[in-house]
């Protein structure tokens, strides 16, 4: 956003706000909610230090005082009276928060408290008509407190059956919605199966389904034993077997979890579970590169199991099992065959470059450049057939088809290896067509959400304020005011998700806004500490959490930089807190840290570091062994980690087009 749009914006919010909140001529200079904003921000940093006491306190006090956030104040006061054993204080103002404030962001989590201390107070039917009305119309990230609600209180009220359903649906919950679900399960259980409407074989499979899920491997042991040692029918036996492998699999018990898988395969039926025994034991020799092991199972699996639904991805492994040993004419036959008999499965796009690739490889340029001719314009199969031909002497017509590529897509991963190695990549022009100014929202309910969020981010807390911006989403949909509100605040990941949703709808001039110069003090300053350009930085934080600074992957990996709490330790040279992770500057100069020591270890090559910080050096050790004296481009092609190939292009593909938007003094990166 330009400066005058950007003035447009701040003057289209100054509206709102004097028409929310309207000032006397009389009014005194200073804002008499100064003082009752401070005292409401200083209650949530209490509430962060522990001091719940003075925390309570200043939400109480926060009321009536600063009319604006009444309903935030009333929703965390309650909270902490609910903690401080005052159910009478807390249900008056959760009362108070439902009546006034209908429309609160809290008004979901209200409703949940307020279902709590129903339960507390032995009336379950009070409490369920709570819990429903908060899964009905709550947030979406709010409703597992509401359904883990809804259960108890359908235990509550004797209702086994409906509570026990609800609490196998919550089994791969975490945190703490996830360890509540899990005690009720385990309360349910100790009545057995007559109560909860069902039958022993039935009843245990499902309990050591959940404890699976919720990580407790041992004890779904111990459910499925019984299962295991009696007579059962042919229906129950090969599940609970194949529940017992992934149990003992987890509790490293290899050789019990190989009999049980075993005994699947022999048997041969089920088809599926047998099938998918024999799949996951292909996989997991195929990821410990026991090859042999894997193309053996792989084999027996589409020889065996003619229908089952992973026979394409069974095609897909042993085409890349034989690539990898060199065989290209069976795995480009592997792959045309995946292309024939299954051309809508999940590998078909992937197979179809890979065997113009292997072709490539074996020297039969005629059978690449027809390969990569059928994907049409995508950017790989325009690419490597200008390669092909090269191999065929036809250099001037790729050149041509060179010239082309560069000039349609100056900023694709591919244009690397055709200018230089980003010796020459264009700078983006400034649209000289005006954008149209952010309209501000109509609606009086989103205009009231997103001064609330004004005033949280002006109080310093960002979080709460999202969740504000959140609900205006909710009313207006992905606007461009919204867009750049969300900006304002530092919540990047949202405003950049509006943005390619508005680019998708054919929107132009949007290419500071899906790749914005998001904490680029912080990056300049850690890039010049370890000697990193910064838009590197910003390329990789945008791969890996569209700069959302609390983000947690599925693995644990924490903040903008994605680092693993083990690494971080490591580097920092003490134990570190996830809370200290999810603070920008933290991360960033300790993800700086290690991509600078990859960049050393890999005597500057972005390529073999970038793949390092994804996959692990002792995978890019794999890698240059096998294949390291291959060109640069082939090599990341050869990357056999399919995550990991992909976060190499995108990183790289970021930083082209945040050096042609940006520009930077550091010199061009030395890719391999």
């Amino acid at each position: 956003m330009n400066p005058t749009d950007r003035a447009r914006w701040l003057v289209s919010l100054l509206t709102i706000l004097l028409a929310l909140f309207p000032q006397p001529a009389s009014a005194a200079t200073a804002d008499p909610n100064d003082a009752a904003g401070r005292r409401f921000a200083q209650a949530h940093a209490s509430a962060q230090n522990g001091d719940r006491s003075a925390a309570r306190q200043a939400f109480e006090a926060s009321i009536d005082s600063l009319p604006l956030l009444q309903d935030h104040a009333l929703y965390y006061a309650a909270r902490l009276e609910m903690e401080q054993e005052e159910p009478q204080t807390a249900r008056k103002n959760l009362a108070r928060l439902l009546l006034n404030h209908p429309d609160s962001i809290w008004a979901g989590d209200a409703l949940v408290l307020r279902g709590q201390l129903f339960l507390n107070e032995g009336k379950p039917d009070e409490a369920l008509r709570d819990f429903d009305q908060a899964i009905r119309t709550g947030p979406a990230n709010g409703r597992t407190a509401a359904r883990l609600g809804r259960a108890e209180a359908l235990a509550a009220a004797q209702r086994f059956p409906e509570a026990w359903a609800l609490t196998l649906e919550l089994a791969r919950t975490g945190g703490k919605e996830g360890r509540g679900a899990a005690r009720l399960r385990e309360t349910l259980a100790a009545m057995g199966p007559k109560k909860l409407g069902t039958d022993d074989g039935s009843f245990r499979l499902q309990f050591a389904r959940a404890q699976i899920a919720g990580n407790q491997p041992a004890a779904a042991i111990r459910t499925l034993r019984p299962l295991l040692l009696g007579t059962n029918s042919t229906k129950v036996r090969p599940q609970a077997e194949a529940l017992a492998a992934a149990a003992y699999r987890a509790t490293g018990n290899t050789k019990a979890a190989a009999a049980m898988t075993e005994a699947l395969i022999a048997r041969g039926r089920p088809a599926d579970l047998a099938g998918d025994a024999l799949y996951g034991r292909a996989r997991r020799a195929w990821n410990r590169n026991e090859d042999r092991e894997a193309r053996e199972d792989y084999r027996r699996l589409l020889e065996k199991f003619p229908t089952h639904a992973k026979r394409p991805e069974a095609m897909h492994a042993l085409a890349r099992i034989a690539e990898a040993a060199g065989d290209m004419p069976l795995a480009a036959k592997r792959y045309g065959e995946i292309l024939r008999s299954y051309p809508s499965s999940r590998v078909a796009e992937t197979a179809a470059w890979r065997r113009g690739f292997v072709h490539y490889l074996a020297g039969n340029y005629v059978g690449a450049a027809e390969a990569w001719h059928d994907l049409g314009e995508k950017d790989a199969g325009v690419y490597w057939r200008a390669r092909a031909l090269e191999g065929l002497q036809q250099d001037r017509i790729a050149q041509k088809i060179d010239q082309h590529l560069l000039q349609t897509e100056p900023t694709s991963y591919y244009s690397w290896w055709l200018d230089g190695a980003g010796k020459r990549i264009p700078v983006a022009k400034a649209s000289t067509t005006p954008q149209p100014a952010p309209v501000a929202p109509e609606s009086k309910i989103a205009r009231r959400h997103l001064v609330k969020a004004e005033r949280l981010s002006a109080l310093g807390l960002p979080e709460s304020a999202e969740k504000e911006l959140d609900a205006v989403r909710q009313e207006t949909g992905n606007t461009a005011f919204l867009m750049q509100a969300y900006a304002d605040i530092g919540a990047w990941g949202r405003s950049i998700r509006i943005a390619r949703a508005r680019e998708a709808k054919g929107e132009t001039g949007l290419a500071k806004a899906i790749h914005p110069n998001a904490h680029a003090l912080e990056f300049a300053r850690a890039g010049k500490r370890y000697g990193v350009d910064p838009l590197l930085l910003a390329s990789l934080s945008r791969r890996e959490s569209l700069f959302e600074e609390r983000a947690r992957s599925p693995v644990g990996a924490y903040g903008l930089m994605q680092l693993m709490p083990a690494t971080a330790r490591q580097l920092a040279g003490r134990p570190i807190t996830s809370e200290e992770l999810a603070v920008g500057r933290t991360n960033i100069d300790l993800g700086t840290r290690y991509l600078s020591q990859l960049l050393t270890k890999y005597q500057g090559r972005v390529i073999p570091a970038l793949a390092a910080y994804n996959g692990g050096p002792k995978a890019v050790a794999r890698w240059e062994e096998r294949n390291g004296q291959r060109p640069g481009d082939e090599f990341v092609e050869l990357i056999s980690y399919r995550e990991t190939r992909k976060y190499v292009k995108a990183v790289l593909e970021n930083y082209r087009i945040y050096r042609s938007l940006y520009g930077s003094q550091y010199p061009p990166l030395k890719l391999y």
